[in-house]
């Protein structure tokens, strides 16, 4: 995948560390909105960030105080 920021070819989560490195801030991007994270130093995203996250937390307007971030299960097919 093409990261359109940078024009390089990398995953989702190397072109949003990239992002922050850069300067930017985290967002939590769900079904076509985008919304602002307040506490940017929760311990939780540079492990989680580009990933697919279940968000817990406080939502003013456009802005959220996370609370708590976790990766959802993904179940395994069986193969018979």
């Amino acid at each position: 995948m093409t990261c359109a920021e940078h024009g390089a070819k990398m995953l989702n989560r190397e072109c949003t560390e990239a992002c922050i490195k850069g300067g930017a801030k985290y967002v939590f991007a769900s079904r076509g909105r985008i919304y602002q994270i307040e506490n940017q130093d929760y311990a939780g995203f540079p492990e989680q960030a580009g990933h697919t996250v279940k968000l817990t937390g406080e939502m003013t307007g456009a802005s959220i105080k996370v609370s708590n971030m976790a990766m959802p299960v993904r179940k395994r097919k069986n193969i018979a």
